[in-house]
């Protein structure tokens, strides 16, 4: 037969807090890993073509947050509380502001480079349009052209603000 005090409530925040502590661990555990990560350092490109430049620094933001995440988890030895298996992308909630920002250029330039290759290309739908078909092709491109010129401004101003904090 039970005790009395097993069903009292203090005893039930006892149980509770018990049960609770793996998800405090893991809380915690990713708590130091965001602590602990570092931005890349600067990395200006001579070049006056943006698309490369932009693609290949902001390839290399991405796999340094990788590295940099994996580097951490095993120095702490987190492995057992951060899984890593689950997708390809475990290490996102870790990245730092200008490395989302990377990540979104990123984005749009695959989607540049996907409609580019509908109007020249392989796949290319351009000889299968009317000249409204193909104003509307090119339409898009303008449209994602600016938003990949935006996403790299607000990425360079997102590493302009990090290159600032690291200098002071």
């Amino acid at each position: 037969m039970p005790n009395a005090d097993t069903f009292s409530p203090a005893a039930c925040r006892t149980r509770l807090a018990e049960t609770r502590s793996i998800g405090d661990a893991i809380a915690m555990a990713r708590e130091r890993v965001r602590s602990g990560r570092t931005a890349l350092p600067c990395h200006e490109l001579d070049t006056t073509d943006l698309r490369p430049w932009a693609i290949t620094a902001c390839t290399a933001e991405l796999k340094h947050a990788e590295l940099d995440t994996l580097e951490l988890v095993a120095r702490h030895t987190l492995g057992a509380f951060i899984d890593r298996r689950a997708d390809s992308t475990w290490h996102a909630e870790f990245r730092l502001p200008h490395e989302h920002a990377a990540a979104l250029v990123l984005n749009w330039a695959s989607h540049l480079k996907t409609q580019e290759g509908l109007i020249v290309g392989p796949w290319s739908r351009w000889h299968l349009n009317d000249r409204a078909g193909r104003r509307a092709l090119l339409a898009a491109r303008r449209r994602i052209r600016r938003g990949f010129r935006a996403a790299v401004a607000a990425w360079r101003a997102a590493r302009a603000a990090i290159d600032a904090r690291e200098a002071a």
